[in-house]
This record gives C-alpha cells, sequence and structure tokens, in this order.
C-alpha cells in the first residue's frame, strides 16, 4: 500500500486506485492510505521497488508481501475493465501485473548478487501467474474458530491450492484459530493441525492456535506443539530431503500402504534403519487397518511397529496393523526395519 500524503500518490493516485478518476479528497494522517485496494501498475511498481530496494540493501533477506490477491479493477483506463452494453462496467483483474511485480523484486536480489526469498500471503488465492517468481508462500488464513483443521480444508482443497507444488514454493500455513478456549480446546485443536499438516508436508508458522493466550500460559499448554518439534527433529535424523530418506504421498499410485476401516490422509517416510507412517483420521473415526506392500516396504513382524508418541507395541496379526484411530485424530506409526 501506500500513504495518501506523499507527493507520488498525489502525481499517481488515479493510476494507483481502481476507478477511472478520484475526487482528490483523501485524508492526510499518518496511517491513512491505500492498503489492500490498489493495484500493481507500473508507475507503482517503480514506487514500491524503489523503498524495497532501500530495505534489502539494509536489512532484509526476503520480501513478504501481505493479501496478494486480485481484485476487481473498474479503471477503464489502467486496466482491462469495459462497459457493458447495459452500462455495467466489466472490470479487469490485476493479475499479470502482479506477476510483474514479483518478478521485478526476484529480478532485483538476483541483480544484487542475493537469493531472492519472496513470499506473497496468498490464502485460497494460489494463481500460478502470480506465485511463479515467489519462493514461499502464506496461507490459511481463513476459517477461524474452533472447528478442526480437518474440517477447514479438505484434502482435495489442500492438494489442489496448499502444496506448493504446482509453483514450486514452501507451503507455509497459519494455524490459528478462536479467542477463549479451555486448554483442552486448545490441545485438541493443535492436534489436528498436527495431523494435516504433517500428512501434506506442510511448514506451520504462528503455531499457537490461540495467539490471545498469554506466552507464559502458552508454554503450559504446548504438548502438541512439541510434538510436532519432536517429529521434525527425528524426520531430520531420518534425512528427510536426502537420498537416505524415501517420502511417498498418500495419493501417490505406488504408496506402500493401505489403509482401511477409517478415512484418512498419511504419508511414509523410509529411512535406513526405521519407516515412519504418519495418518490422520478425516472422518468419523474408527479402527484402522493398515498393510504394507511388500514391493516397497517388508511386512511387519508383530512387535516391530510401536506408537510414536508413547511407545507402545501396535497390534498386528492376519499381515495388518490394527488399533483404533478415533475423529481426526493423529497416529504416527515407527517400523524397525
Amino acid at each position: 500500500g501506500i500513504p495518501f500524503a506523499p507527493p507520488e500518490f498525489q502525481t499517481f493516485q488515479d493510476e494507483w486506485t481502481f476507478m477511472d478518476y478520484n475526487s482528490r479528497a483523501w485524508p492526510m494522517g499518518p496511517r491513512d492510505g491505500l492498503s489492500y485496494s490498489s493495484g500493481p501498475v507500473r508507475s507503482w511498481q517503480d514506487y514500491n521497488l524503489w523503498w524495497l530496494k532501500q530495505q534489502m540493501e539494509i536489512f532484509t533477506d526476503g520480501l513478504y508481501f501481505d493479501c496478494f490477491y486480485i481484485l476487481p479493477n473498474k479503471d477503464r483506463i489502467m486496466s482491462d475493465a469495459y462497459r457493458l452494453p447495459d452500462g455495467r462496467i466489466q472490470p479487469g483483474l490485476p493479475i499479470l501485473d502482479q506477476r510483474e511485480m514479483t518478478k521485478r523484486t526476484a529480478t532485483m536480489y538476483l541483480e544484487a548478487g542475493r537469493h531472492p526469498m519472496i513470499g506473497p500471503h496468498m490464502t485460497n488465492s494460489t494463481i500460478m501467474p502470480m506465485m511463479s517468481f515467489a519462493q514461499f508462500g502464506l496461507d490459511w488464513e481463513w476459517h477461524y474458530g474452533r472447528s478442526d483443521f480437518q474440517d477447514r480444508w479438505s484434502r482435495e482443497h489442500i492438494r489442489a491450492a496448499c502444496t506448493g507444488r504446482q509453483s514450486g514454493c514452501v507451503p507455509i500455513v497459519i494455524g490459528i484459530g478462536a479467542k477463549g478456549g479451555s486448554a483442552e480446546e486448545v490441545e485438541w485443536l493443535q492436534r489436528t493441525f498436527n495431523g494435516v499438516v504433517l500428512t501434506h508436508e506442510l511448514v506451520p508458522v504462528w503455531y499457537t492456535v490461540n495467539p490471545y493466550i498469554k506466552p507464559s500460559e502458552r508454554r503450559k499448554r504446548g504438548t502438541s506443539r512439541l510434538m510436532y518439534q519432536k517429529i521434525r527433529q527425528h524426520l531430520l535424523t531420518m534425512g528427510i530431503g536426502t537420498p537416505t530418506c524415501r517420502t511417498y504421498n498418500y495419493w501417490q499410485s505406488d504408496y506402500p500402504v493401505t489403509i482401511t476401516g477409517v478415512e484418512t490422509s498419511s504419508i511414509v517416510h523410509v529411512g535406513e534403519k526405521e519407516t515412519l507412517l504418519i495418518l490422520t483420521e478425516y472422518g468419523k473415526g474408527g479402527n484402522a487397518q493398515v498393510s504394507l506392500d511388500g514391493g516397497i516396504l517388508s511386512p511387519t513382524a508383530a512387535g516391530a511397529a510401536t506408537d510414536f508418541e508413547t511407545g507402545e507395541t501396535i497390534p498386528f496379526a492376519d499381515g495388518r496393523h490394527r488399533f483404533p484411530l478415533k475423529k481426526h485424530d493423529i497416529r504416527i506409526i515407527s517400523l524397525n526395519h
């Protein structure tokens, strides 16, 4: 955005707002300006890039673009908007302008010998032309409340819009809930968040489901947060992201695990000494039955599979591991090779 007071806005206001002409009656307070209602046309890009360059040279290694989504632009001079036969305005959409803003920012970093680290906040707006020059995206600033994360985000939506794979961006998501709630409610929301995040390889940020709790109280309520940190550290020791650890996503045709009895999303990490199966429930709960594909994972004998959190042995019979999985809960199973 931009304040109303600077002379640049006074000069370019008809280009930077979403209407043909303005009244020029703008408030001039220190916090008055355009925040989420300006289109990044060429002159707007020039103005912002001058300031972004100062930031890059002084103190920033990366840049974050807040609320990076498309808005209808009814400016018939600066956009593709036009008047319909019935007199209404068909607005234009500044998709290519936003792409150019990201591209020019990335080019600025590269020309300075720096690696660009640009992150649009693009909740529900994973539009490829806009994201193609970004390095990470910030998602899930939506569906606030106390509902489980499995109810907020379907598996289909996550795969289509949130994994970052279509644009090559690191997929960062916000785990946040509603004000208030007991310690037990907050802890459970964090647990459902863990299940969805870990089984889709998403990166959490602002990792407290209730930011209104005092920091001292958050530390007391952090069992699920500590569990996430523990499993991530364990995956790093297994070599996740390197040739020593293969990862299989539940939507792959060669997924080496079959899960019946419950609706789940899941992921398998195969290390040199251990395989880790992470699954979360997406339906109404039930008794899970897990069988392994002998072509990739050898069927495991009784006693070889344990619960990562508790250390308890997972029951094994008739070639399957069996255990109860309540609605929206997470289970992490360690399989020794």
